[in-house]
Formats: structure tokens, sequence, C-alpha cells
């Protein structure tokens, strides 16, 4: 069993490796798919099924409380049919964790962009939208740039550093997300959806999930007692990995789910180009 975590593997360098464990008859699991195109991520998943072997995805977002917690209610119509939402994750850069290990600044030297903060952050957040929404997302819009993240010499870095999206889903569900690595001194995690009977915001602090409704009820989740062995703990992801493979289960998040995300980021990529709204084909 193999597991490619991104604070091992520079992003970058993961499309170099990620066909080589597969085709080795090793299992994989995978952070993100690394930089690399769709046809590559389909050539990914064609191997893994020619060679009858487990790959997944590592999209983590998927475990925490009050995401899942947030697919429940939604299912049970708890603010109405969800007509649009705006979600946030951000931190303050891959850089920081290695410079307190190393005592170094030469991060984005050694790794240019890191891939960009679409490719390293809001991939998760792709991810979890159809998954939460159970939809699929068809258009997007993409504003990316470099904001403050700068190479040791002072040269702002190769790829985003910051983007914001807006979103087009099949099932008429409109949305915005935000991701950057210039959020400094705390973690941006926040998710509103907004529906037709009310709003249901995310990691609402103090509140795991606070749910406002359109007839003046409250209600406030704490979901904080299963974090321990969830979100917290940092192992749920790779426990679900490995009871796919010991159980023989489909994977948690599946290659094909993968290569839909890879999908809309190579569309986010060609917005961001072209300034205009582009489809996910």
């Amino acid at each position: 069993i193999l597991r490619m975590p991104a604070e091992f593997f520079p992003i970058f360098l993961i499309s170099q490796f990620a066909g080589y464990p597969i085709g080795a008859s090793l299992i994989s699991q995978m952070e993100t798919e690394g930089k690399i195109t769709p046809k590559q991520a389909e050539e990914m998943l064609k191997v893994a099924k020619k060679t009858k072997r487990i790959l997944m995805i590592s999209y983590n977002q998927r475990i925490y409380e009050p995401h899942w917690k947030a697919k429940e209610l939604l299912k049970q119509d708890i603010i109405g049919k969800p007509i649009a939402f705006r979600s946030f994750l951000s931190h303050g850069g891959p850089e920081i964790p290695y410079m307190e290990r190393t005592g170094r600044s030469d991060f984005f030297d050694k790794n240019g962009g890191n891939g960009g903060v679409l490719l390293s952050v809001g991939c998760h957040r792709i991810d979890l939208i159809p998954w939460m929404f159970e939809t699929q997302i068809t258009e997007i819009m993409t504003f990316a740039t470099v904001l403050d993240k700068k190479k040791s010499n002072g040269i702002p870095i190769d790829n985003e550093d910051t983007a914001m999206l807006l979103l087009k889903c099949q099932n008429g569900l409109s949305g915005m997300l935000y991701t950057s690595w210039c959020v400094y001194g705390c973690n941006d995690r926040e998710t509103h959806i907004f529906g037709t009977e009310g709003v249901m915001k995310l990691f609402e602090d103090p509140w795991s999930i606070a749910v406002y409704k359109k007839n003046g009820e409250k209600i406030f989740y704490d979901l904080k007692k299963w974090a321990a062995r969830g979100s917290e703990g940092a192992t749920e992801i790779i426990n679900r990995f490995i009871s796919c493979v010991l159980e023989k289960k489909t994977p948690f998040v599946t290659p094909e789910e993968g290569v839909q995300c890879m999908k809309v980021l190579d569309a986010a990529r060609r917005s961001a180009k072209t300034g205009t709204w582009e489809k996910v084909y």
C-alpha cells in the first residue's frame, strides 16, 4: 500500500510519479492528483482498472463533521431547496510548515508555485461541492492572481496564491468559492448554504453548524465529540482507504470522482486565461 501525501511530495512532482505505483502492482492513495491534465488523470484511471488495483483520491473534506452532517440535513430539506452557496477554504500557505521544519524560506524557490492554490487547496472544495449537493459543476468563471506569495528573491511565485470562482451546477445551484494561501492567523473554512426556507452555516463559531430558518427558528449543532476520531485525528481518510482495501469496497473517493475534479480544475484554468465562463467537459 502506497500513500502519497502532499506534505512529503511536492505537488508538481506527483504527476511524474503517480502512474508508477499503479502499474507496479501497488495500491495507491493520493492526496491530490498532482499537476496533471484530465487526459493524464483518465490514463491513471485506465491503468488502475486494467491492473485491478485500488486507487483512491484523498479528498478529506468529506470526513469533516460539519460537511457530512450538512449532507444529511440537506437530504432532510431543513432549509428547503438549496439555491446558492458560498464556500471558503484558505490558510497561510504551504511554506509555513516547511519553514517551521527546516528554518529555511526557499520553499517556493524549490517548488515554483507548488501547482497553485487551486490545485493544492481549492481542489478539495471542488470535490466537496458535488458530493455534498449531489450534483455536478458544469460551468465556471475564475479570477486567479498572486496577492502576496514571493520567492526568496522577492519575485512573485509562478502560480496563483488566491482564486475566486463562480460556479454553475447541473441542478441549477449557483455558488462562489474562495481559496487562498494568504489568510494569516487562522484557517478560513466556512460554507454558507442558502435555501428556500433558510440558511445553513458550516463552521459557524462556536458551532459546527448553525441553521437559521425564515420562520425565526434557530438550530445549532455541536459535533466536536466526533472530531477526536474524525477530522482532528487526521487518520479517518486513511482508515477509509484501508477499509476499502481489506473489505474490497468501492473507494470512499473514487478515481472517477478524481478525474471529474481535474476536469473542473482544467475549466477553471481556461477561464482564468480567457476571463470568460468555461464549460466543464
